[in-house]
């Protein structure tokens, strides 16, 4: 799409207001995945790891996202949304500790790198 076209469809009433909640609202999408990959790339040195591990929260995120979209339709956003936020955090949370608790207590093979096959590292 042109810029032109953009901007003769923000012009329309209460589009852009639209287009910006949708926008900020679409960047943690991106930003998780892309932190995921970061974080484990940063504590394991590899790739292919990384790339394990993002594909799985990507995979959870396909298979929950429609049930929680129904529960939504169904309960409500103030009802749904802050348990599952809640849940969301302590997923991330856990998936964080799964890489970072081995270095800490002194085993060099961090989780995540010993449930990979090694032809896959």
């Amino acid at each position: 799409m042109s810029s032109a076209t953009y901007r003769t469809l923000l012009r329309t009433p209460d589009a852009a207001a639209f287009f910006l909640t949708a926008t900020i609202g679409r960047i943690g999408i991106a930003m998780t995945s892309l932190g995921i990959v970061w974080l484990v790339h940063g504590r394991t040195g590899s790739y292919a790891v990384a790339g394990l591990v993002t594909g799985s929260f990507a995979v959870a995120e396909a298979l929950v996202g429609p049930q929680l979209a129904r529960l939504i339709d169904h309960f409500g956003q103030t009802r749904v949304l802050p348990p599952a936020l809640r849940r969301m955090l302590l997923g991330c949370v856990l998936k964080s500790l799964t890489i970072t608790v081995p270095k800490r207590w002194g085993d060099r093979t961090p989780i995540m790198e010993r449930l990979v096959p090694e032809w896959v590292v």
